[in-house]
């Protein structure tokens, strides 16, 4: 990654005045229903009235209020207000109008800000939101896994300095993941916000992260810094050399088939100080960029590698001297930019780089480091995701005449057309989020005034958003269980 410029755009009035009468009114919203009884919902009633006083209907339908608990725990003790947005309450027109896109692209060169896939020919970049707006996906400590719940940053959403221009597979990694270092907006102002994910146009990103040209892997620049600072009074110009000079100086590197590539001594010496100093929460962009981004996924990697052996192999092989080799200047314009950089300085400090970086059999003739029934492999184990629109939709709610039950958790839909969460406030309730680890592979049932039939997460995940509103407000639907009573 290397740093973007971020253009000012102009855009219309008539999408400035929107863009301001939403997050005005968004402001207003979750200001105002910040104290609202605990255990209760909306009324169609309350929904009306909010529509009376002139609130955009997208945001009053789609508007979220509900007392969250989490969901390893059984204890009330914990339950908190959550109120928020789903997704249908942002319209992407006015967040990724064809005069934003067009000046992200120009940025990027028609990159993703932060993997640096070439997008331009099929299509497939989006403008997408550095602090996620819809949901919050937080990680658990405690149980390592991620909690979500809705985000404080909805008045963000069409902020363009909010914005970034971003792959798919990005985007879908990072969901609603914002780490931060200490207090969270709103406890603190967004300038006092101590985000520890990497934003490509507002800073230096190759302060963080740089790239290993011998395997392909992204790895923590600013921890590789603190480390040979504390052990070696190594300034970051310093390290900068030396991994040019030595890629076995960079540490916890190791080959596809999981051979470490680092030298043994300075492996040793960095997990020592990694055990001395280090918690399981590292404070480092670099460590939290890669982790939430995915900059190591297989294809990634594989493309990393494609990318440095066309670069090394142009540059080494070239026996017309009248063509000049890529320059690092001019690779600022390429895809995998960055670890094209890294792997030129580390070419020009070490003319032996095709030798080092490519392992060869008996034969002397190269290999490749990863195979691509090996990734595949890889990917197979991949989780399955689900995207944020769906899982800023659903969620469990308990009424309190089911808080005993065990056998099977109401799902319902986060909107105002829902048959039970946007009906009458009979009963109090609580709201679970989904453990999609846990509850991804069980059966959902649905019933009707007819029959009763089977679904699953997935199916869900592949249906049309308007069609799953109209599953949830003619039917009950529930996720089978053994589930954990709430009482």
């Amino acid at each position: 990654m290397i740093p973007l410029e971020r253009y000012n755009v102009e855009l219309s009035a008539d999408i400035e005045v929107k863009q301001a009468a939403a997050t005005q009114q968004m402001k207003e919203l979750v200001e105002r229903l910040s104290n609202a009884p605990k255990y209760h919902t909306l009324t169609k009633q309350d929904r009306y009235l909010l529509s009376k006083e002139a609130y955009a209907p997208d945001l009053v339908n789609n508007l979220v209020v509900m007392t969250q608990r989490d969901h390893s725990s059984s204890s009330s003790q914990h339950d908190h207000l959550a109120v928020g947005f789903n997704y249908a309450a942002f319209d992407p027109a006015l967040y990724s109008d064809k005069a934003i896109i067009d000046a992200f692209k120009r940025a990027s060169h028609g990159c993703c800000c932060y993997c640096e896939s070439f997008l331009l020919p099929t299509g497939g970049g989006e403008v997408s939101h550095y602090r996620p707006v819809a949901l919050l996906d937080q990680k658990d400590t405690g149980r390592g896994d991620s909690t979500q719940t809705y985000s404080p940053y909805s008045e963000l959403a069409y902020e363009q300095t909010n914005l970034v221009f971003i792959c798919h597979e990005c985007n879908r990694n990072k969901a609603g993941h914002f780490p931060v270092k200490d207090k969270r907006f709103p406890n603190v102002t967004i300038a006092q916000e101590k985000a520890l994910l990497v934003d490509p146009y507002q800073e230096s990103p190759r302060s963080y992260i740089r790239f290993n040209p011998y395997n392909g892997h992204a790895y923590p620049f600013d921890e590789v810094c603190a480390f040979y600072k504390e052990m070696h009074n190594k300034d970051a110009s310093e390290v900068e050399k030396l991994v040019w000079q030595t890629p076995g100086a960079i540490p916890s590197q190791f080959t596809s088939s999981g051979k470490l590539i680092t030298d043994d001594k300075t492996q040793q010496q960095y997990e020592d100080w990694r055990a001395h100093n280090q918690s399981d929460n590292p404070q480092f962009k670099g460590v939290h960029t890669i982790e939430v981004i995915g900059l190591n996924r297989s294809a990634l990697v594989l493309a990393r590698l494609a990318t440095v052996s066309s670069i090394m192999d142009g540059d080494i092989n070239n026996d017309d001297k009248s063509i000049k080799p890529v320059t690092t200047e001019e690779v600022t314009t390429l895809a995998y930019r960055s670890i094209a950089i890294d792997a030129l300085e580390t070419n020009q400090r070490n003319n032996t780089y095709s030798d080092k970086a490519k392992p060869k059999n008996k034969a002397g003739e190269y290999v490749e480091t990863k195979s691509m029934s090996e990734t595949t492999s890889l990917m197979a184990k991949e989780i399955p995701t689900m995207p944020v629109w769906l899982r800023s939709c659903l969620s469990y709610l308990v009424l309190e005449s089911e808080l005993t039950q065990s056998d099977r958790r109401r799902l319902v839909y986060l909107c105002s057309e829902d048959k039970v969460y946007g009906g009458t406030d009979t009963e109090k309730c609580v709201f679970l989020p989904i453990d999609w680890q846990q509850d991804f592979e069980q059966v959902i049932k649905v019933k009707s005034h007819r029959n009763i039939w089977e679904a699953s997460f997935t199916e869900l995940a592949q249906t049309r958003p308007h069609e799953l509103i109209t599953l949830f407000a003619n039917n009950d639907v529930w996720v089978e269980g053994p589930f954990t009573p709430l009482a």
